[in-house]
């Protein structure tokens, strides 16, 4: 019985001190689970703060990785802004055009410089040279009723006073035939007076084709011309519009196109027997001026609707993949460094899509649309759209004293994602975390044990669930109890000396009555 009370009592000696060690080191820590969801976290691009709750971005210009302005369909009339950013898109205003004029049309931009933007919105054309500060009207091209009308699809831009416009028209007062055309209007001073350059009458169809057409100007100023009609034709003129040279595509529907002088170009589109956006999506590349196109990538479900290349080596693709049997759209970025010869995807997310993309060069591009909700979305890469790397920064505390039971940390760093785990290691000892949870990107909480730990130096590191890991060598020390030379140390010392010679001092009175 002796022998029983006596290890009774060093129990409960050795209780009493592990209570006072709890007290004295530290309280358990606590999560709040695996933490929130993140939207693409590490994809490279990062979604911007824009002033717009509703609409679509429908058009992007940027003159250097500061400067840029984007075009909003919005729904509600009438709304006559435009947005602009001077600082990367860290902010974003809204500057006005003016007046509005009842006409229908894709918003669009094309920004010349610093000073000189050309955009169309709301039946009319506008141009500023002093940055946005004040707009003035150039053009009225019309506006549309349920019998007629004229729908303004592309804008382009050679400096302040030369500019051109792609115009579909379309004339439904002989019903049940419909009659459409497309007109290429130009200026040369300045939007002072437009001209009629060019008239295409090629046969179309009112639903498909409302901004599926595409203007653009090579650097040898040949202007290229994609028409959605039946059968799709590209078309190009070297002599400023006064003649065309034009080719049928089949069942090739070209959006959008990018094209470095009268040879060589790139376009995106489907590939379709029906109408556009049922097929397959297509990027495409000539060197003959659009007699023979080649495709370097092609997706079935996916639709493509802009394309901006910095180079003949470097472009980026936009658009959204139609999955069949799915609520929600996927917006995509699709990136080529190599001329078109491999496309990787950059981004893809829930929901929305993307509607323009304006690269300014190798590492900087903005990409346009809406999000899920509907909303307006604007996206930016400063690194080429490649993903970023999963680092650790910091933690903290950056030690911690042998055998406490749990001790909180807070680590620091990039591309966090949810259900990523903490752990130490010191060679072939490791430390796992508990109560991880990802509060952001940025930042991870955490507890640790340090109860029987080995003493030194540990590297922190975090591993994501899609297994890519990051290490922060050397970053949290475990200091050794006896050698700490802390008050808590001596204090935990003298406590366990004190109550182990209270048991014994108890013990041996005993024994003496």
């Amino acid at each position: 019985m002796r022998s029983c009370s006596r290890s009774a009592r060093y129990v409960r000696a050795i209780i009493l001190v592990f209570l006072l060690f709890l007290l004295t080191l530290g309280l358990p820590a606590t999560g709040s689970g695996s933490g929130i969801a993140l939207a693409e976290p590490g994809s490279g691009w990062e979604e911007q703060d824009i002033p717009y709750t509703e609409g679509e971005i429908t058009g992007i210009s940027a003159v250097n990785a500061a400067t840029a302005w984007a075009a909003v369909d919005v729904t509600s009339w009438p709304d006559m802004g435009i947005l602009k950013t001077t600082n990367g898109g860290s902010d974003w205003s809204v500057q006005n055009l003016g007046t509005p004029v009842y006409g229908g049309s894709t918003p669009d931009v094309c920004a010349v410089d610093e000073n000189t933007v050309w955009t169309n919105k709301w039946g009319g054309v506008y141009r500023t040279c002093d940055g946005g500060v004040t707009w003035n009207e150039t053009a009225r091209y019309g506006s549309t009723s349920a019998h007629g009308g004229v729908w303004c699809q592309d804008l382009c831009a050679l400096n302040g006073s030369t500019a051109w416009l792609l115009a579909f028209y379309y004339n439904l007062f002989y019903l049940p035939d419909v009659y459409c055309w497309w007109s290429l209007l130009g200026t040369s001073s300045a939007g002072s007076s437009w001209d009629y350059t060019s008239a295409f009458d090629f046969p179309g169809a009112i639903d498909f084709y409302k901004g599926v057409s595409s203007l653009e100007i090579a650097d040898d100023l040949t202007l290229w011309i994609s028409l959605c009609s039946i059968p799709p034709v590209v078309t190009r003129s070297t002599d400023g519009g006064t003649t065309w040279d034009t080719n049928e595509l089949e069942d090739l529907y070209i959006f959008d196109i990018h094209a470095f002088d009268s040879s060589d170009a790139w376009a995106i589109g489907n590939a379709t027997t029906s109408h556009p956006g049922t097929g397959a999506g297509v990027i495409l590349r000539t060197g003959d001026g659009g007699a023979t196109w080649d495709t370097q990538f092609s997706e079935s479900g996916l639709i493509l609707s802009s394309i901006s290349a910095v180079d003949p080596s470097t472009a980026w693709a936009v658009g959204e993949l139609n999955l069949p049997y799915t609520t929600a759209d996927r917006s995509v970025i699709l990136k080529t460094s190599d001329g078109g010869t491999t496309w990787t995807t950059q981004y893809e997310s829930s929901g929305g899509c993307l509607s323009c993309v304006c690269a300014v060069d190798a590492s900087t591009a903005w990409a346009g649309g809406k999000d899920a909700s509907g909303a307006p979305l604007v996206l930016k890469t400063e690194n080429g759209g490649e993903p970023i790397p999963l680092s650790v920064a910091s933690v903290t505390p950056e030690s911690g004293i042998q055998h406490t039971v749990a001790l909180n940390l807070t680590v620091t760093g990039t591309n966090f994602k949810p259900g990523a785990n903490v752990r130490l290691e010191k060679g072939e000892v490791v430390i796992g975390a508990v109560s991880t949870s990802v509060v952001s990107t940025e930042e991870i909480t955490c507890g640790i044990s340090l109860f029987g730990a080995e003493p030194g130096t540990y590297d922190v590191v975090v591993a994501n669930p899609d297994g890519d890991e990051a290490r922060l060598p050397g970053a949290f020390t475990v200091s050794s109890l006896c050698g700490a030379g802390s008050g808590a140390a001596l204090l935990m010392l003298g406590l366990t000396l004190g109550l182990l010679s209270l048991a014994g001092t108890a013990g041996w009175r005993r024994r003496r009555g």
